[in-house]
């Protein structure tokens, strides 16, 4: 396992949420706003650009940091209701997520206008699109906190990511709100909870979100269930 010799400075603050440190904000040509024509400096086919959003409420990688690998992300946001069954006033509660990882980066390179449509292509399909599967995001228990995890062992080299959540924003209006209207999770960023477990990569972006939101409150529902999602998720070092 890599030893996480990273150090994050969150710029934005995110009282709610426990933050990991060291992030520095980027230039600004090295981004784009999403579903907008993209800048000059972002259409060589060596460099995919993050999505952006504006106003941006997410901590934006260094210059200096290295994109990883770009995984689109095909599975289920998963809630209970299991406590307030059948409730009119209380809401689901997250239990965690699954989906399975496709590469994206080089498609992403040689087609850069296909980022902000894969997602919703990916969930009504319930497919990866034929793109190679290098992984698996889930939940798991570091200690005693369920983590948000994401083991790519079939990319080369394998990349492990043990996370933490940071800042989060709401998905833009354009999102695909998902195969039942149910709407589109939001937009995040986590970092390495800098268990040791973490390998080769140290902070993700969860972006281009496509369904996956749970119902306001639990009518109807009386236990586990599922939504279906797609996102792009992109990985870097720093």
């Amino acid at each position: 396992m890599l030893s996480q010799n990273f150090f994050f400075t969150l710029l934005l603050a995110a009282p709610a949420i426990a933050a990991p440190t060291g992030w520095n904000w980027p230039n600004p040509q090295n981004w784009r706003a999403p579903h907008t024509a993209r800048s000059p400096q972002a259409t060589t086919a060596a460099d995919p650009v993050l999505p952006v959003q504006t106003p941006n409420s997410l901590p934006i990688l260094s210059p200096t940091a290295t994109l990883k690998v770009i995984a689109l992300g095909v599975g289920s946001q998963n809630y209970t209701c299991k406590d307030t069954p059948n409730s009119n006033t209380s809401a689901p509660v997250s239990v965690g997520a699954r989906a399975d990882l496709y590469d994206v980066t080089d498609l992403f390179r040689n087609n850069p206008s296909l980022e902000d449509s894969e997602t919703r292509a990916a969930l009504v399909s319930n497919s990866g699109l034929g793109n190679n599967r290098i992984g698996q995001h889930f939940f798991t228990n570091v200690g005693s906190t369920l983590t948000p995890t994401f083991d790519l062992d079939a990319h080369d080299p394998p990349l492990f990511l043990s996370a933490v959540k940071s800042n989060t924003e709401t998905a833009p209006k354009v999102a695909f709100q998902g195969l039942s209207s149910e709407g589109a999770i939001a937009w995040l960023f986590l970092g390495s909870d800098n268990s040791g477990l973490s390998q080769g990569v140290n902070g993700v972006y969860r972006v281009e979100t496509a369904g996956g939101m749970q119902p306001a409150t639990c009518a109807d529902k009386s236990g586990d269930f599922q939504v279906p999602y797609s996102a792009e998720y992109w990985f870097y070092q720093s």
